[in-house]
């Protein structure tokens, strides 16, 4: 009964000396055992069987291995063993069972993540030998109702509530070495037997236990541990000396051994170094923890530090370095390993770039089931059943393509679904006809109808029967797992392994099958700790939601000739020649993040600390004992060590080299240093990464110099890469150009009259492209069901047409209609219109009754508005919703000649057409009501953007006499703003907020500058002196001249005359053919911020396209070009 301490630098043989030992007494006849950390098992059998010349002298286990002999031999059955997946099941539900209780979490408790954070913390607890009745007493030392006292107090409660559950049935992870040193006495297993404990610089107080106990019953116990001779020796050491940590563990087992009376045997120090074949790597194993400076001696043969711009350009470094490594210096890929400081920050890039060099490589990481198509299916089917079939859980589920429905009908379906805005009970009891017009042939119907029961029919009965009430967990979860089994999902996921292992993608076809196995798992875990519960669904679905965070899939290494890929901190490293560490900046490695992301705080666990709690290292501690740890990874390799940096993070922004880098320096002085340089002669290696840099050559439109034109040469010429060789080189020339469309389909869509409207003119002048895929095309974007701005605009246009209408029935105009009989029609009005707007989406939801409430009230205030306009003017309404062309229009059509004998039909309709009579004449006063913010401009009107007020003037003058009875002139053509404006105090400037507000709905436009006609509109301008209008934006100075919109007869009809030819140039060019992805950028605002088509044009400047860059022009610069006929952008 005896310790005896193993130690020794990194690389001194410490594990050898195990081993050889362990072999050289197979013949006593005596149970060796050789303990090491869990990750390390597998390599460590490996290792033993080597040395032992083919046989296993000794049992290789770990803690939780160790535990579960002694209880096979004490008769505890393993079916009592609570596993991390089922701890988090527990916890959830116990946490929702107390959250009523709780002082400090409240709905913290409910957040993504908690439950994974607490079951951290029970972890810590014990392995720190913390008791529920320990952490209420710690809490009850801090002062009553402050925060840290509560949440101690809450976690406590979850803490107690746990282990009372495990305590009745079961054995939890956290618990299994607190009952194995119980059970420890009872087990033959371990008497008299000689164990070593390899690869651990520090034990949990568990481990601690149960080493203590080993003491107690075996012969001997050996313990490996990295320190130097000097430490060893140390009676006090500083945490800030590096090898602290195996110093702390030492001084424990000796107190250990004291305070039980074991024997303490000599221990051996190990001080030749047997690992490193090269000076650098000796050099950095005994001068690491010197901080000594280079005095000159010390070589750095075997170390090399490389930086690169950033992580892809990184990795594909160490790639190109491993390939020369491999091909040039007779390394196996097995030889080589590959680590950083957060393995989640690499992965992807490194399956990316190691797949493309074609490298062999094992990621040494557990990947998470979440985002798995099963697991997503799995949780869809609870969510649509927890949400009463909404949208996003139904279509989830069929898009992981394990149900019955084919992509195409999936979304038809979807498009279907999304437009009429259907859920709930509406997908099991209801026939669905809405859309489908009575002409129509019932064929579309019964296919819409069809796809939904296909769709639905495997659910249907689940839903039906868990939608609502509590139910047992056990049923509930047989009948979830019988869904998959009658869609035959392991079939399904079977078929996807073999064409991913067909496809050479082995990695994904294990994921299909280890997902299966994981939540077929979880399924019978929940059954049997909770089958006989009863729960609502959603509640079920926050339980196995908690169990599915804690799943992971470990995935076997394709060959063992391969790369080993994991954390330098934790991946266990077989006997390797060379190690890349990446990612070695300032901040990254070593962290600078040294608190433990729990519940607890760092001032938390201190003050804990403080009162005897045992807890995991953080802070300071954890920062020196991160450094221990660096320096065991980065002694690793026999004979080459790569320190790799990126000089940029993902965001771009430049980073510092690590405090790592500094020791080497300090160590070297002079040392070998490497840049990534894509295009060198050493890049010229694989013919994949070799096609991504020729392709990023020619996509800067440089010139390739002989050594990439030969490889490119080569790549042409091999029968496996022509076909990517020749894409490449397509796609870099590749221009992303619409041609105009040829006479053919000219023919066909325009013939010789182009009929169209204002607005569609209006948008081909802010994108040719535009407008040929929605109106020439008529390509439709997806309709979603739901009050878009569209229909509030075509509502309000609805309402004021009505209103106007019943107006004029009721023998009223706007002079004489009383406020409370406007409210009136407008709020019958609305009621009318309203139900059939966007399919019924304002009565759909509680917000959108809101919206209607405020739609009366915004129409409300808008006619309010209007009625005083025309009380404070002379012109009367002539006539609302004018339409013109269309056939059944109030007005013939505009018609303008365009070049080659064609014509130009434009059709539309005028909101509202207001008259003022004078001297024979009727000044048109032309309003545009908008929902929208829209100002007017004469910059946007020489462009082409803004042709409608103006086109629709000229219409109504020449056509419009039957109604004006006198010569029909220009008045003013003007938007009026449909809007629910907000006022600010600074906005008032001594006026009352109604007077500020009715000022927020000046009309913006285009006024003849005429005495008459400006009284007319705003009877302010019958008063001398200085005059701003509040209705339309011109003002009046002191001696009479007008500011704003306001121009004379003359050149009203010379901005008209110009609307037209520029209308009628438009439309030539839509004639034409032109199609061209040009989007027009006016000032901050560009088409492209909410065009329907950006997926289907693909804009790219990269691949030739360009915008169309607007000059804001100033009225006198628009008047100037109109005048003398200067049409130029």
């Amino acid at each position: 009964m005896g310790l005896r301490l193993i130690t020794g630098r990194s690389g001194s043989g410490k594990t050898k000396l195990c081993l050889e030992e362990i072999s050289s007494k197979q013949k006593i006849g005596k149970r060796l055992i050789y303990i090491v950390p869990e990750q390390f098992s597998l390599q460590a059998e490996r290792e033993l069987v080597k040395e032992s010349g083919g046989i296993m002298p000794a049992v290789v286990l770990s803690f939780r291995r160790l535990a579960e002999n002694i209880f096979s031999e004490c008769g505890i059955s393993g079916d009592k063993n609570l596993t991390d997946i089922g701890k988090l099941m527990i916890l959830r539900r116990i946490i929702m069972q107390n959250k009523d209780k709780f002082e400090y979490f409240g709905i913290a408790c409910e957040r993504s993540g908690f439950t994974d954070r607490m079951a951290n913390a029970v972890t810590e607890f014990f392995s720190g030998g913390i008791t529920p009745e320990a952490l209420k007493s710690y809490a009850e030392t801090f002062e009553e109702g402050s925060a840290v006292r509560n949440k101690l107090s809450d976690m406590a409660l979850i803490y107690g509530e746990y282990r009372n559950f495990i305590n009745k049935d079961y054995i939890s992870s956290d618990d299994v070495l607190t009952t194995a040193a119980i059970k420890m006495s009872e087990a033959d297993y371990i008497k008299g037997a000689e164990v070593w404990l390899d690869g651990f610089y520090g034990f949990t107080y568990q481990e601690f236990d149960i080493i203590s106990r080993l003491l107690a019953e075996c012969e001997r116990v050996n313990i490996t541990l990295t320190i130097d001779k000097k430490s060893v020796e140390s009676t006090k050491m500083s945490m800030v000396n590096g090898f602290f940590e195996p110093w702390d563990t030492m001084r424990r087992f000796k107190k250990i051994c004291e305070d039980n009376g074991f024997n303490i045997e000599k221990t051996i120090c190990l001080e030749e170094c047997h690992r490193f074949n090269t000076e650098g790597m000796k050099n950095i194993e005994r001068k690491y923890f010197s901080y000594a400076f280079a005095d000159g001696k010390n070589s750095s043969d075997g170390v090399k530090l490389m930086t690169a711009e950033s992580l892809d350009d990184e990795i594909n470094m160490c790639a190109s370095e491993i390939i020369h490594l491999v091909r040039d210096k007779g390394l196996r890929f097995r030889d080589i390993a590959l680590t950083s400081r957060s393995l989640s920050d690499c992965e992807e890039t490194v399956r990316r770039v190691f797949s493309h060099y074609g490298i062999p490589f094992f990621m040494d990481s557990k990947k998470s089931i979440m985002g798995h198509p099963y697991t997503e299916f799995v949780r869809s089917v609870i969510e649509m059943t927890a949400d009463n079939l909404s949208y996003e859980s139904i279509f989830i589920c069929l898009k992981t393509e394990l149900t019955p429905l084919e992509r195409d009908d999936r979304d038809k379906l979807e498009n279907y679904v999304l437009r009429y805005g259907i859920k709930g009970d509406t997908w099991t009891d209801a026939h669905w006809q809405w859309g489908f017009e009575k002409e129509e042939t019932t064929e579309k119907e019964d296919e819409i109808n069809a796809l939904r029961e296909l769709a639905i029919n495997p659910f249907k009965d689940f839903y039906k029967k868990y939608k609502s009430g509590k139910h047992s967990v056990a049923e509930i979860t047989s009948d979830l797992y019988g869904i998959s089994v009658s869609l035959e999902i392991a079939d399904r996921l079977a078929q996807k392994a073999e064409e991913d292992d067909t496809a050479g993608n082995a990695v994904k076809a294990q994921e299909h099958i280890r997902c299966f196995d994981l939540i077929s798992g979880l399924c019978q875990s929940i059954s049997e700790l909770l089958g006989d519960e009863t729960m609502t669904i959603r509640e079920y679905g926050q339980i196995f939601e908690a169990g599915l965070s804690g799943l992971k899939m470990g995935i076997v290494p394709e060959c063992i000739d391969s790369v080993t890929v994991g954390d330098i901190e934790r991946t266990r490293l077989p006997e390797i020649k060379a190690l890349f560490v990446i990612g070695v900046n300032e901040g990254v490695l070593p962290s600078n993040d040294t608190d433990i992301k729990g519940i607890l705080t760092e001032r938390e666990r201190t003050a804990l600390e403080e009162l005897g709690a045992e807890l995991s290292h953080s802070g300071a501690r954890l920062a020196f004992e991160e450094q221990y740890l660096i320096y065991m990874g980065i002694t690793k390799p026999s004979d080459y060590l790569y320190i790799c940096r990126n000089l940029t993070d993902s965001s771009g922004i430049q980073t510092r080299p690590s405090s790592v880098i500094t020791r080497l320096e300090r160590i070297f002085g002079d040392i070998e240093t490497e840049e990534f340089n894509p295009y060198s002669v050493k890049a010229v290696d694989r013919p994949i990464p070799v096609l991504h840099r020729i392709g990023e050559k020619l996509a800067e439109g440089g010139d390739m110099d002989a050594l990439w034109n030969g490889a490119y040469k080569w790549l042409e010429n091999n029968s496996e890469y022509s076909s990517a060789a020749e894409l490449l080189k397509k796609g870099t020339e590749y221009k992303n150009k619409e041609n105009n469309l040829g006479n053919a389909n000219r023919e066909k869509l325009f013939g010789n009259e182009l009929h169209t409207s204002i607005s569609r003119l209006e948008a081909f002048s802010e994108c040719p492209f535009y407008y040929y895929a929605k109106y020439s095309l008529k390509v439709s974007p997806r309709r979603i069901y739901g009050l878009q701005t569209p229909d509030l605009g075509s509502l309000f246009h609805a309402v004021l047409e009505k209103f106007t209408s019943d107006m004029k029935a009721g023998g009223y105009d706007w002079n004489t209609i009383p406020s409370e009989e406007a409210n009136e029609l407008i709020e019958s009005a609305i009621d009318l219109l309203a139900p059939n707007t966007a399919d019924k989406a304002l009565f759909s939801t509680a917000a959108n009754a809101y919206m209607l409430r405020r739609i009366k009230r915004i129409t409300k205030r808008a006619v309010s508005v209007l009625k005083k306009h025309m009380e404070s003017g002379g012109f009367k309404t002539a006539g609302v919703e004018i339409g013109f062309g269309g056939g059944d229009g109030d007005l013939p059509p505009i018609e303008i000649e365009m070049p080659g004998n064609r014509k130009l039909v434009l059709n539309g309709k005028i909101d509202r057409v207001d008259v003022y009579r004078s001297n024979g004449k009727g000044y048109v006063k032309i309003i545009d009501y908008k929902s929208g913010r829209k100002e007017f401009s004469l910059s946007d009107i020489y462009y082409g953007l803004q042709l409608q007020l103006l086109l629709y003037m000229d219409a109504f003058m020449k056509t419009g006499k039957f109604i004006t009875i006198d010569e029909p002139e220009p008045g003013g053509a003007f938007y009026f703003r449909i809007m629910d404006p907000v006022i600010k105090s600074s906005d008032l400037k001594g006026r009352t907020p109604e007077d500020t507000l009715y000022s927020q709905f000046c009309m913006s436009g285009l006024v003849c500058a005429e005495e008459d006609v400006l009284e007319a509109l705003d009877n302010i301008f019958a008063d001398d002196g200085k005059n701003k209008s509040n209705i339309i934006n011109v003002s009046k100075n002191k001696s009479g001249d007008l500011t704003g919109s306001a121009v004379n007869r003359s050149y009203y009809g010379k901005i008209i005359d110009y609307t037209v030819k520029k209308a009628g140039e438009i439309g030539g060019r839509i004639a034409d053919g032109e199609v061209e992805i040009y989007p027009t950028v006016n000032g901050t605002n560009t088409i492209c911020s909410f065009c329907e088509y950006n997926s289907i044009c693909c804009f790219d400047e990269n691949c030739g396209n360009q915008r169309n860059k607007l000059k804001k022009l100033s009225a006198s610069e628009v008047w100037d070009r109109v005048l003398s006929d200067k049409n130029k952008d």
